[in-house]
């Protein structure tokens, strides 16, 4: 083999682990997203270790009792409706069973409050009695009046993952999901191809192997440094949310895909040092 041909057969396989460097990069945030983004595992996996429930709980108590105060409900009847009938569990499966329809696309634009409704206007009895209150229609009525908008309030902070525009986005991510399979498979195939044409070009272990080095490195490195600098800049921690609760959990769920790709990462990593290992073992063993 020539000088030239042998220069053309390095710029070719250099040119083609580049590209394959980016395949496995692709087909890793790729992965990522499935395993993430598209998952709703994880996303109730990060309600369940975010504060979320438990800062939604604390804004939606504090707007009860204010509801309260221009109804002369004592600020210790709320207490008691936050400590058994509108809990941080029942908050978390709430919102939980919302996080699942988005994913199947069943989003219910309402929350079920039928079993709180039912709940709230038995404490209001109790408390009506307690305070001695005549029992007549207006009294029933207005506890029917306090008992649905306290069950609204609920609906538009407890709701949020059953509004409109998130049934519009369930119905978005049905639609173009199937399409992340399509990429993953087209791009594994293309890795697929230039793994073979690496190896075709080479007889020895050596060579062949320094290319995938190349490609496996590469990815390793564009994959941690971009996360990696976004962890320690806190990037995820900076959004823009005054809301406490969603804070926590969109906080939460963009950290947990900086670390998975990361993760991710290391497996190029690990990747890398096997086939470095490989190659030492076959330049060595000549």
């Amino acid at each position: 083999m020539t000088k030239g041909t042998k220069r053309f057969r390095s710029i070719t396989c250099g040119t083609i682990s580049f590209l394959l460097s980016l395949a496995i990069t692709l087909l890793c945030l790729l992965s990522v997203f499935k395993l993430t983004a598209l998952n709703p595992e994880f996303s109730v996996r990060v309600l369940n270790s975010s504060s979320y429930s438990e800062a939604l709980h604390k804004e939606l108590k504090e707007h009860f009792i204010s509801y309260g105060s221009s109804t002369n409900i004592d600020e210790s009847f709320f207490d008691e409706v936050f400590d058994s009938i509108i809990t941080k569990d029942q908050i978390s499966a709430t919102t939980e069973i919302a996080i699942r329809n988005f994913y199947r696309n069943d989003v219910k634009t309402e929350v079920d409050t039928k079993n709180i409704d039912t709940k709230l206007k038995q404490a209001l009895y109790d408390y009506a009695a307690k305070k001695e209150f005549v029992a007549d229609e207006e009294l029933d009525s207005n506890i029917n009046t306090i008992s649905k908008e306290l069950c609204d309030l609920y609906k538009a902070y407890v709701g949020l993952f059953s509004s409109s525009y998130f049934k519009t986005g369930a119905s978005m991510l049905n639609r173009y999901s199937p399409w992340v399979d399509r990429l993953f498979i087209a791009v594994a195939a293309f890795a697929l191809i230039a793994i073979v044409i690496i190896r075709l070009s080479f007889k020895r272990a050596k060579n062949y192997l320094r290319y995938y080095i190349y490609a496996f490195s590469g990815s390793s490195l564009m994959l941690i440094v971009g996360p990696a600098a976004a962890l320690i800049m806190g990037v995820g921690n900076k959004i823009s949310i005054a809301n406490l609760s969603l804070y926590s959990f969109a906080s939460g769920f963009i950290n947990g895909i900086f670390i998975c790709i990361i993760l991710s990462a290391a497996v190029t990593v690990l990747i890398t040092a096997l086939l470095g290992f490989w190659r030492y073992r076959k330049i060595h063993k000549r």
